[in-house]
């Protein structure tokens, strides 16, 4: 019997397909939120399903993030996975990290300023500088607090050339990011080559996953993590983090 709560249209497909593609968010997805970033682990039943999958060898597995691929290496445990990082910027394969593209100009200087502004308000642990962005995570912070560092950064970008510079709000926090890339794109790249009889599935829970399921909507499976009534694009959803985990159970006992 298929667990509650599991999209029953995404499990029938398992044994069938020729060619399966399991594309995962980490922060809300495969690991419940944390105020401290670096606690945040995965579930043990979806680390422990993740490596029978992956073991099998009949399934492609990625995992792709906002956060950098340093820290999704060090909360997975290396786990051998493709690794996506930085909304699409940068992606982990085969032990090298390489960018998928360049930004259109040079982010660094941007980045470094407003860097310096936030420190004045935040310990350097709730910023997080990549190449492309700067994350500023408001988890545990008092709401006045949150929201003196989110006008900060909305007042930067409102200096920025939009089309080259964008603000995305994301669960419990607020990101500058260099235009040009996003989930979507990076899925794109990734499952560009796939046939019609693969099943492509996609599990996320934030807005920054949005694009992915747009991206996957004709030829895949979108699987939105949290509550049904959020507009989304993607085609079911499941509870929580332990709500994935059974799903990824059930992925390694149907295609052993």
């Amino acid at each position: 019997m298929i667990p509650a709560q599991i999209p029953a249209g995404c499990i029938e497909k398992l044994k069938s397909a020729r060619k399966r593609v399991l594309l995962i968010d980490y922060d809300g997805t495969l690991a419940p939120f944390k105020v401290e970033r670096m606690q945040a682990r995965p579930l043990p039943q979806a680390m422990a399903a993740l490596k029978k999958i992956i073991a099998r060898g009949n399934t492609r597995v990625v995992v792709i993030s906002g956060r950098k691929i340093q820290e999704l290496r060090k909360l997975l445990d290396d786990l051998p996975v493709v690794m996506v990082g930085e909304h699409g910027w940068v992606k982990w394969e085969s032990g090298k990290e390489k960018m998928l593209r360049e930004p259109s100009e040079s982010p660094r200087h941007i980045l470094a300023k407003l860097r310096k502004e936030l420190s004045k308000d935040l310990d350097r642990t709730k910023i997080e500088v990549k190449r492309t962005s700067v994350a500023v995570h408001t988890r545990g912070l008092p709401d006045d607090r949150a929201q003196r560092v989110i006008r900060k950064v909305e007042r930067a970008a409102s200096g920025l050339d939009p089309q080259k510079w964008h603000v995305q709000y994301f669960n419990r926090g607020i990101e500058l990011r260099a235009a040009g890339m996003d989930k979507g794109k990076a899925v794109k790249s990734l499952t560009g080559d796939a046939r019609a009889d693969s099943l492509i599935v996609y599990l996320g829970d934030d807005v920054t996953d949005e694009d992915a399921f747009k991206a996957i909507r004709k030829k895949g499976i979108g699987i939105k993590v949290g509550r049904p009534e959020t507009r989304t694009y993607a085609r079911y959803w499941v509870r929580d983090c332990a709500a994935v985990a059974q799903l990824l159970k059930v992925w390694q006992k149907q295609t052993a």
